[in-house]
């Protein structure tokens, strides 16, 4: 799942800020209690993109959706365990681990006043299918449930045979069907993580009624041809706006969607009273829930201070003192998680017209890049030797991350600590830089040699880099690369060469996410949270094609590599394959535990050998609330939001605030280690069992 947390203007501003901080005497007003345990305040610095369960593919997005959709079967509390939610049980699996059949709750109203059915069941998850956008959630169903990697081929075409299993023509099985008042899942290929897909946000289960009557999908009609014109209708919608529920609500969870206000950027959601465990407001929990977009780090921790808030994205782990200064907060700052962060290529950027404004000219002639700069391993490398990751994990994360070769992270099967980073691999020390090392590979690329350099170095390049508005951790990353970059136009110390540059911008991230769709950024940050907790969520995005779905690496056009399509085997059992397509599904699809293993170790290597991205970091998740913030609870697992649902028993998940004193936190079951950070102007922080922590961690 795309991952948006982790900002800000220009250095000046920065000076600024701190001294508006400074003048408002951060830390030395006393903790107050509150006087309105009714609402909820979220202040966030990324907006959701879209409220449709089958578009939404970002955690912002799915902050707000979680609390607005019920899936058949959500995490319980901190554990991996699930419990249903929609299911009045847990499934019946049969043998083969192909049909899952699930009882569906009954008396479950939706927020338009009808009662939710098995039908409208099926109807989600078909719709899902049927949807499959560029960029979004396919990936993760559709080799499952329709046999391939995705309903699309590598240049677009749909694939409308597959309606013959969508809806079961053809002598096919339809791949959801209702018996009575059982769905049952048939599954094509067997896929262990399958029951941990259907906790996510993307499978929320819609009101078929509402989705039809604005225009949406009509579900199977029994019509071949009429159903095979729909699914060419409905699939691929050509952006988030386009489909009917994007500021819609069909859903039957805890709260209803009051407003979504795009000009403030605050969502309101409300207690729904006919919510089936029970109206949130009458059952220890809040009656509204606002999510405020405030891209400002100082602004958001000010309300905090205020009391004008109740959790907030700290922005970059760098605010952590000031945070830990101010009265009233309560830090989680050492959570960890299974978030890669990643700086990303474009493998073939696209050029409307012959140029783009971020590309430039759109050649190497000193005034752009052309459509296949990143194309070049010498360009990758280069890049790569630019970056000091130590360095940006000390100044985004002030160490509260490790670091990472590949964006298989640590915590994730087949994860190979062994395998050493593109500059480590470079005999580059500490995941340093080596500008000299950078500057050789720039030489030897599109033909050069370091005594013959080619015109990436002789006619020089400009570009724009991308990362999404608030984010100071990605502000930082790009700014490191930028400095290193701009350092090599130093011609008295490396020689005679055009201009080297990359201006850095920010866009908001709904804006960001359509534009890595489109193709036209040449580099942009990205960020993966877990949709399941099994390496198949993690590489594909990074190393797979469009026709598999991959996030990242699919619209950056990664098959337009030569390296990608180069036939070979696998480094330990030899496998043969002839793409990383083929990889990818072979790890994904065997049950083999060693096949497994060796594709995924084989795969992290090629990464590596081919410096296809630039990867930053694995960071903890810190987390902070005000104190008085009750019975908070984490799930490393769950993908919408760190913050999870607001209201769901069933889950363990009764996020409620004290009106005198300080809440509790409902983590140290699950996460032992966490520390605890209670802040004032002498902040404390303890570990679970109370004793002290000193140095506090963060704290730099």
């Amino acid at each position: 799942m795309w991952w948006f947390r982790s900002k800000s203007k220009i250095v000046i501003v920065l000076l600024a800020l701190t001294f508006v901080w400074a003048m408002a005497g951060a830390g030395s007003a006393a903790a107050k209690d509150q006087t309105d345990v009714t609402t909820f305040v979220y202040d966030t610095f990324g907006e959701q993109q879209s409220l449709d369960p089958v578009w939404l593919f970002d955690t912002s997005s799915s902050a707000v959706a979680q609390n607005m959709y019920d899936a058949l079967v959500f995490y319980k509390g901190g554990t991996g365990d699930l419990v249903p939610i929609v299911a009045s049980a847990l499934p019946t699996i049969s043998a083969d681990n192909l049909t899952f059949t699930f009882s569906i709750r009954s008396g479950i109203k939706f927020h338009n006043g009808d009662t939710l059915t098995p039908a409208d069941v099926q109807y989600s998850l078909l719709r899902l299918l049927v949807t499959d956008r560029d960029g979004g959630s396919g990936f993760i169903f559709n080799g499952a449930l329709l046999g391939v990697s995705g309903t699309r081929d590598s240049s677009g075409k749909l694939n409308t045979d597959l309606i013959d299993i969508v809806c079961g023509y053809n002598g096919k099985q339809q791949v959801v069907t209702v018996d009575s008042n059982n769905v049952v899942i048939h599954l094509v290929t067997a896929f262990g993580p399958m029951l941990q897909t259907l906790a996510t946000t993307e499978t929320g289960i819609v009101s078929k009624k509402v989705v039809v009557d604005k225009g949406g999908w009509p579900g199977c009609t029994g019509d071949r041809t009429a159903d095979v014109a729909n699914f060419t209708k409905y699939n691929n919608p050509p952006n988030q706006a386009n489909t009917e529920l994007f500021d819609v609500d069909a859903g039957s969870g805890p709260y209803s969607l009051q407003n979504w206000d795009k000009a403030n950027r605050i969502t309101t959601l409300k207690a729904f009273a006919d919510y089936w465990q029970g109206d949130a407001s009458k059952n220890g929990s809040f009656s509204t829930v606002v999510y405020k977009t405030v891209e400002d780090d100082t602004a958001r921790i000010l309300e905090l201070q205020n009391g004008a808030t109740d959790f907030i994205d700290p922005g970059t782990n760098a605010n952590l003192p000031k945070i830990y200064s101010t009265a009233g907060s309560r830090t989680l700052p050492t959570l960890p998680s299974l978030v890669s962060q990643v700086i990303c290529f474009n493998f073939d950027i696209q050029l409307p017209g012959g140029s783009n404004v971020l590309a430039g000219s759109g050649k190497l002639d000193g005034n752009g890049i052309p459509h296949d700069f990143f194309q070049d391993l010498h360009i990758r490398k280069a890049f790569n030797f630019l970056f000091d990751q130590s360095l940006a994990i000390q100044r985004a994360y002030v160490g509260l991350a490790q670091a990472t070769a590949t964006p298989h992270v640590a915590g994730l099967n087949f994860y190979n600590a062994d395998q050493v980073g593109v500059n480590a691999s470079a005999s580059i020390p500490n995941n340093g830089a080596d500008l000299n090392k950078a500057a050789d590979e720039l030489k030897q690329a599109f033909g050069g040699t370091i005594a013959a350099p080619g015109p990436a170095w002789t006619s020089g390049f400009v570009f724009t880099a991308s990362y999404n508005s608030g984010n100071k951790n990605r502000q930082i990353w790009l700014n490191l690369l930028q400095a290193n970059l701009q350092a090599l136009n130093d011609q008295g110390k490396y020689g005679r060469h055009g201009g080297l540059n990359m201006s850095v911008r920010n866009v908001p991230f709904a804006q960001l996410l359509n534009e890595i769709v489109d193709g036209t950024l040449p580099i942009h940050t990205c960020g993966w949270a877990p949709d399941y907790t099994d390496a198949a969520d993690y590489l594909l995005q990074w190393m797979g094609s469009r026709a598999v779905g991959s996030a990242y690496s699919g619209t950056d056009n990664i098959d337009k590599l030569p390296a990608w399509s180069f036939p070979g085997a696998t480094e330990t059992l030899h496998k043969p394959y002839n793409n990383w397509d083929e990889l990818l599904m072979l790890g994904q699809s065997s049950a083999a535990q060693d096949v497994r293993q060796d594709v995924y170790y084989t795969l992290q290597k090629l990464y590596v050998d081919n410096a296809l991205e630039i990867t930053v970091a694995q960071p903890t998740q810190p987390e902070v609330m005000a104190h008085w913030l009750n019975n908070f609870t984490y799930n490393v697992a769950d993908n919408g939001s760190t913050i999870g649902p607001v209201f769901n028993p069933a889950s363990e998940r009764i996020l409620s605030k004290v009106a005198e004193g300080d809440g509790k936190d409902n983590v140290c079951g699950s996460f032992p280690g966490v520390a605890s950070v209670v802040g004032g102007a002498t902040p404390a922080a303890t570990s679970c069992t109370g004793a002290a922590i000193s140095p506090i961690p963060g704290n730099q």
